[in-house]
C-alpha cells in the first residue's frame, strides 16, 4: 500500500452513517501479485477445506485448525497506512481478530447469503471494522460484496441461515 492516506471527515461520517467506506488506499501491483500467489498456495495446500472456508490464512502452520496459511496475508494487517485508516474508525487499540480468504472459484464457488458479520464474532461490545481487500476485479456480474447501508445502526442481530455444507458454518 502506499502514501500517507487518511480518511476525510466526510468519509468518516459516511462510515458512521452507512457502515462502510471505500478509501483511496490501494494495493500496489506487486503486492496484488504476491497475494495472488499466496491464494494459489493456500488453496492447493488445503485440499481438505472448501475454498470459501479458508480462515486464519495469515498463520503459516495452523495446527489447531488443520490449515496451512501464508505470511503474505499477515503483511496487510501490519501495514501502517491501513492501520492508520482503521485507527480513525475504531481508535488506537487494534487487535487482529483473523484473516479470512473469501475464495470463490468461478462456476463452483458458493453463494454467501445476506448476513451480518458480527453474528460470527463472539466478543462484546462489538467495536470492529473489516478491511476488505479485493485481489480480483469484482462487479455485480461476478458476485461482488454488497452491503445494506445503515443496517448496523439499529444494533439488531438478526436470525441467520444455517449452511450445512462441510466447513461452511452458519450464514
Amino acid at each position: 500500500m502506499g502514501g500517507n492516506k487518511f480518511l476525510t471527515a466526510a468519509e468518516i461520517a459516511a462510515y458512521r452513517r452507512g457502515g462502510y467506506v471505500i478509501p483511496e488506499l490501494r494495493l500496489s501491483a506487486p503486492r496484488v501479485a504476491e497475494l495472488g500467489g499466496a491464494v494459489e498456495y493456500v488453496v492447493e495446500a488445503n485440499p481438505h477445506v472448501p475454498p470459501e472456508a479458508l480462515v486464519s490464512v495469515h498463520i503459516v502452520d495452523n495446527k489447531a485448525e488443520n490449515r496451512r496459511g501464508h505470511r503474505a496475508f499477515l503483511d496487510p494487517a501490519l501495514d501502517c497506512h491501513l492501520l492508520d485508516l482503521v485507527e480513525q474508525i475504531i481508535g488506537p487499540d487494534i487487535i487482529l481478530w483473523g484473516c479470512h480468504l473469501f475464495c470463490k472459484p468461478g462456476a463452483t464457488g458458493h453463494e454467501v447469503p445476506w448476513h451480518q458479520g458480527r453474528y460470527f464474532w463472539p466478543f462484546r461490545p462489538l467495536a470492529t471494522c473489516t478491511p476488505w481487500l479485493a485481489l480480483d476485479e469484482v462487479n455485480s456480474e461476478n458476485g461482488c460484496m454488497r452491503v445494506i447501508p445503515g443496517s448496523h445502526a439499529a444494533r439488531t442481530l438478526y436470525r441467520h441461515h444455517a449452511d450445512n455444507r462441510s466447513g461452511a458454518g452458519a450464514l
